[in-house]
């Protein structure tokens, strides 16, 4: 009977969180991304799907935040799924050229003759 309790045990450790357990542990995982470079007056379009033909679910302005689900090219655009921060229930897709990840923001790859060399010891 210990070893049938060691088994199960053993069965129950590989099964794979339950959705909501798992969704809850990833969130903190998810990179968040600011909405930039859209026009003075506009807002930017939140998709149900990949298209500038797909529905608009929402709209946000500049300095919105989203989490960043995850990106694609789709007919040599490339769009991220993304989620409102402060609802997370409010997913669709964006144009990536205006998500602005603000961690790396104005931080640029220095060119290779600015980098200087280690003194010879």
């Amino acid at each position: 009977m210990t070893n049938l309790r060691a088994l199960s045990f053993l069965i129950l450790a590989f099964l794979p969180f339950p959705a909501g357990a798992q969704d809850a542990a990833s969130v903190s995982d998810v990179p968040v991304v600011e909405v930039t470079g859209v026009a003075p007056n506009d807002l930017l379009n939140l998709r149900a799907t990949a298209s500038a033909g797909g529905l608009i679910i929402a709209r946000f302005e500049n300095g919105a935040m989203l989490n960043n689900l995850g990106c694609a090219d789709v007919n040599g655009i490339n769009w991220c799924k993304v989620q409102y921060v402060d609802d997370p229930k409010l997913q669709g897709w964006a144009p990536a050229r205006y998500l602005l990840d603000p961690a790396t923001a104005g931080i640029q790859d220095a060119p290779m003759e600015d980098i200087p060399e280690e003194p010879a010891q």
